[in-house]
């Protein structure tokens, strides 16, 4: 009820989403923070590393002192020798931990898979690279990870969601969701939003999460003004929606032929209620 300002960590490439990472062995919470964007600092690009930011920062805090936290190391999506322009931002880094161990980030192409079990070379603080998968994307957006680690899930948002990208007439590309092999990361499948929205809608797959349960693989997602998507992708050769909730289009009031942006931001089942956040309309369970 009246939280207080405990430490200010500087990172090197500011942070548009962070993936909290649980280290009790060595009493410390590690926080991965995303730059998102192909952020660059000086000139020629894509500048040097770390300053380019393609991956993402790791912060460390101590959990039994959080005034003592401080910035550990940049993490690049590819291997340390990789040059800079052949790597990619991460807008959202996906962290599965128990028996798989692993990390995976969506940015500009396709996502980035590290390692994060000592087996491979890997951990918390020091991932290992496993590969990059380029999809044809150019705003990765999403990983999420089945609750197995089986199968990583990977959403991209082109148009920076403010487009209507969910209309039939729109890429197919720019519509579809693509779920990958989380060990290797060859595509096992592939869905195309299933129900196309007007000219009038900002539209792309969104926010997502995957529901820990023993009937399958089941995900929900915000996809902007097309409202929650529930689909059921335990058949990834015939993955289908199985509920949603699409609100009517909004209305611009100052020229009702003109997009007004708004939509789901965010949707994410927890603890059996579906939790939305909503532009225009607020929080909705």
């Amino acid at each position: 009820t009246d939280p207080e300002v405990v430490a200010f960590v500087d990172t090197p490439c500011g942070s548009h989403t962070e993936t909290l990472v649980p280290d009790p062995a060595n009493n410390r919470l590690l926080v991965y923070s995303n730059p998102s964007a192909n952020t660059t600092f000086g000139s020629p690009e894509p500048g040097s590393e770390p300053i380019h930011c393609r991956g993402f920062d790791m912060i460390e805090v101590p959990l039994d002192d959080p005034s003592a936290a401080s910035y550990l190391r940049f993490v690049p999506t590819g291997h340390p020798d990789t040059p800079p322009e052949q790597l990619h931002p991460c807008h959202d880094t996906a962290v599965i931990l128990g028996d798989v161990m692993k990390a995976a980030c969506a940015g500009g192409s396709g996502p980035t898979v590290w390692s994060l079990d000592p087996a491979d070379g890997g951990s918390l603080d020091n991932p290992m690279f496993m590969f990059h998968r380029d999809l044809g994307t150019s705003i990765g957006h999403t990983a999420a990870w089945s609750w197995d680690g089986e199968v990583l899930i990977f959403g991209h948002e082109p148009g920076g969601g403010g487009q209507a990208q969910c209309q039939a007439t729109s890429s197919v590309l720019n519509r579809t969701l693509f779920f990958l092999d989380g060990e290797n990361g060859n595509t096992v499948g592939t869905f195309l939003h299933p129900r196309p929205q007007t000219n009038l809608e900002n539209c792309t797959w969104h926010n997502l999460n995957v529901v820990p349960t023993n009937m399958g693989y089941i995900g929900v997602a915000g996809n902007y003004q097309s409202g929650i998507s529930v689909f059921n992708f335990t058949n990834l050769s015939n993955i289908k929606e199985i509920a949603y909730a699409d609100p009517a289009p909004l209305v611009n009031p100052n020229n009702p032929a003109a997009l007004e942006l708004g939509g789901d931001w965010s949707t994410y089942w927890y603890n059996g209620l579906i939790y939305e956040s909503d532009i225009t309309r607020g929080l909705i369970i």
